[in-house]
C-alpha cells in the first residue's frame, strides 16, 4: 500500500475537519521520535509537499529514507488507541483486508505496522529519474483509478458532480484519476451527533457510513471546498447522493432493453435532411394528445409540442415507407418504447426525468450521436401514446 491510499483511508475516520496537508503531516510526526539535538525534517517540509504526498503527486521515496531511523510504532500505536472506540472500530473494518492477522483487538497495533511498513517499504525503493520516466514504456491499459471507484465514476459519468470537471485524464495508454474519494458523513462522527443532522436535512445515507452509499468522487477543488464538514456540507452532498443514486438505478433499470435497429434509419434521415418538412397545425392532428398529456411542466410540454408539429408526419411517413420494404417492424419499436416508458414510469420520475432518461436511452442503445434526432423520436412517441399518461379533464 503506498501513503496516499492509506491517508486517504483514515482521513475521513480521524482526521474529519482537518486540511488534508495537516492531516499527512500529523500522521508522520505521531510514528516518529527525534533526539533533543536533531532538527526534526517533519518541520522542514512545506505543507504543499504534505498535500502532494496525500494527493499522490509526489512519492515519500526521499522523504521516507530522511526519517526511516526515526520510525517508532509504539507511538503511532498510541496515537490510534487514543482515538474513540468507534473510530477504532471503522479502522479495523478497511483496513482488515489490507493487513493480515488484524482483530478488533488489535487495532491500533496492526495499524502502526501497516504504516511502519508503508515508511520502510518507500525508503527501499529507487527515485524515478527524468530520463527514466522519459525511456519508461507504459503497460498497454495501465490504470491509476481504483477498483472500488468504478461504480461511483459510472454513477457520476466520471464527471464532478459538483462542477461538471472530468474526473479522470487519459494519458497515452494510461488512465489518470483526478479525484478524491469523500464521505458524505464522516464515519467516526458520534452517532447523537450523527442523528440530529440526518433528522435536520431529512436525508439518511444508509446504516454503513463505509458503504458506497455515503461516498461520493469529487474534484481536488470541490473536495477541498467541502473537507470541513458541516450539517450545510451534508445537506448539498447527500442531495447529490441522492440525485445521483436514482439517476444510476434509471439507467440500470433500462439498461437491457434493446431497440430495434431499424430505427437508425429514422435517425439518420435527420443528419441527411436538407429542407425542413413543412410544420402542420394542431388541428392537422386527428388527436392532439401533448396538451393532455403534459400539464404541469409547461417547458416539456411546449418543447414536445413544437418537435411533433414540425416532424411528426415526416416520422410517420418514414415508418410506412420502411416497414412496407420490410427495413424495420413499427409495432416491434412501439413495444419497445412502451417498455421502457412502464419501466420508468415505476421509479417515482417526474415527467422531464423520464423523458431525458429515455431520450439518453435511445442514443445508447441505436448508438445515434444525433441528440436532437433522439429528443424528436421520443416526442412523437408522446404524440403517438406510448410516452406518459393522457390526464383525463
Amino acid at each position: 500500500m503506498e501513503f496516499s491510499e492509506f491517508a486517504k483511508i483514515l482521513h475521513p475516520i480521524i482526521g474529519a475537519g482537518s486540511n488534508v496537508d495537516d492531516f499527512a503531516c500529523e500522521l508522520f510526526e505521531n510514528i516518529v521520535e527525534y533526539p533533543g539535538q536533531d532538527e526534526s525534517p517533519i518541520d522542514k517540509k512545506s505543507m504543499k509537499s504534505y498535500k502532494a504526498y496525500y494527493l499522490g503527486d509526489r512519492k515519500i521515496t526521499a522523504f521516507s529514507k530522511e526519517i526511516r531511523k526515526y520510525v517508532e510504532p509504539t507511538s503511532f500505536e498510541s496515537y490510534i488507541a487514543d482515538m474513540p472506540e468507534e473510530a477504532q472500530m471503522s479502522i479495523y473494518q478497511v483496513l482488515a483486508e489490507h493487513v493480515s492477522g488484524m482483530t478488533d483487538q488489535n487495532i491500533a497495533e496492526k495499524t502502526a505496522e501497516l504504516f511502519k511498513s508503508i515508511i520502510y517499504e518507500a525508503s527501499t525503493k529507487k527515485r524515478t529519474s527524468k530520463k527514466d520516466k522519459e525511456n519508461k514504456v507504459p503497460e498497454a491499459n495501465a490504470l491509476v483509478v481504483g477498483e472500488k471507484d468504478y461504480y461511483l465514476l459510472d454513477e457520476c459519468n466520471s464527471s464532478c458532480p459538483l462542477c461538471g470537471d472530468k474526473l479522470v485524464k487519459t494519458i497515452g495508454e494510461n488512465i489518470k484519476n483526478r479525484y478524491r474519494r469523500v464521505y458524505i458523513m464522516p464515519p467516526s462522527i458520534a452517532s447523537y451527533e450523527r442523528e440530529e443532522i440526518e433528522a435536520a436535512v431529512g436525508i439518511k445515507v444508509g446504516d454503513n457510513l463505509l458503504a458506497i452509499s455515503n461516498q461520493l468522487l469529487l474534484c481536488e477543488d470541490c473536495a477541498d471546498e467541502n473537507e470541513v464538514f458541516s450539517k450545510d456540507v451534508y445537506n448539498r452532498l447527500a442531495n447529490i447522493k441522492v440525485k445521483l443514486m436514482k439517476r444510476k438505478n434509471t439507467v440500470d433499470t433500462i439498461d437491457e432493453i434493446a431497440v430495434e435497429e431499424g430505427i437508425n434509419l429514422i435517425l439518420k434521415s435527420f443528419t441527411e435532411m436538407k429542407d425542413a418538412p413543412i410544420e402542420i397545425k394542431k388541428d392537422d392532428l386527428e388527436v392532439f394528445r401533448v396538451d393532455r398529456k403534459i400539464p404541469d411542466n409547461i417547458f416539456l410540454r411546449e418543447t414536445v409540442t413544437g418537435m411533433v408539429l414540425r416532424y411528426y408526419r415526416h416520422i410517420e411517413d418514414l415508418f410506412k415507407q420502411y416497414e412496407r420494404r420490410g427495413l424495420l417492424r413499427f409495432n416491434k419499436i412501439k413495444n419497445e418504447i412502451s417498455q421502457c416508458f412502464e419501466s420508468l414510469d415505476e421509479q417515482d420520475l417526474n415527467q422531464q426525468e423520464i423523458f431525458d432518461a429515455m431520450v439518453q436511452w435511445l442514443q445508447k442503445q441505436s448508438k445515434c450521436k444525433n441528440l436532437p434526432a433522439c429528443e424528436i423520436i421520443i416526442a412523437f412517441f408522446v404524440q403517438n401514446c406510448e410516452v406518459f399518461y393522457e390526464i383525463a379533464e
